[in-house]
C-alpha cells in the first residue's frame, strides 16, 4: 500500500506540472483573489536556496529519501498506517521533485499564493505539498503515539 500511496503522489505531482507547463510565457492565471497560476522555474531547494549548487541538492534529495525509507524499514511494525501514509507523502514529493531536477535541470513551481497584507509567499507545486504536509502530519500524530514519541 506504501508503494502505491508513493505512486499516486508522483503521478498527481508530474501531471499537474506537465499542465503548468502550458502557463509557460503566460500571465498569471488568477483562480481567487490571493491564489493564482504562474509557471516558475526553480532550480534550487525551498525559496531557490542553493540554486548555484545543484550536486548538493542531488546529495540531499538522495539522502532524504533513503533516510526515511530507511525509517519506514526500520520502524515498520511499530508505525500505524496513517503515519505510513504521511511518510509515503513526504517521499512521493521528493521523489516528485528529485524527478524534475534530473528530467529538465529545475523544478515547476506553479501555485502562487499572496496574502492580504501584501506578503507573496513563494511559488510551489504539489510536490512541495505533499512534503510539508506529510511532514506536519506526521509530526503532530506522532505526539499521540507513545512507541513512536519514544524514537524522538
Amino acid at each position: 500500500m506504501l508503494i502505491l500511496i508513493i505512486l499516486i503522489g508522483i503521478i498527481i505531482d508530474q501531471i499537474t506540472k506537465v499542465l503548468a507547463l502550458n502557463l509557460k510565457g503566460q500571465p498569471d492565471i488568477e483562480i481567487f483573489k490571493g491564489l493564482s497560476l504562474s509557471y516558475v522555474e526553480n532550480r534550487g531547494v525551498a525559496f531557490g536556496l542553493l540554486k548555484d549548487f545543484p550536486f548538493i541538492i542531488y546529495l540531499l534529495s538522495v539522502f532524504a529519501i533513503l533516510l526515511i525509507v530507511k525509517f519506514i524499514i526500520d520502524y515498520k511494525n511499530i508505525l500505524p498506517l496513517h503515519s505510513k501514509f504521511f511518510l509515503g507523502m513526504i517521499v512521493s514529493g521528493a521523489l516528485g521533485n528529485f524527478m524534475d531536477r534530473i528530467i529538465r535541470g529545475y523544478v515547476i513551481d506553479f501555485i502562487s499564493v499572496k496574502f492580504p497584507w501584501g506578503y507573496h509567499f513563494p511559488v510551489f507545486n504539489i510536490a512541495d505539498i505533499l512534503v510539508v504536509t506529510g511532514c506536519i502530519l506526521f509530526i503532530v500524530t506522532s505526539f499521540f503515539n507513545e512507541d513512536l514519541r519514544e524514537l524522538f
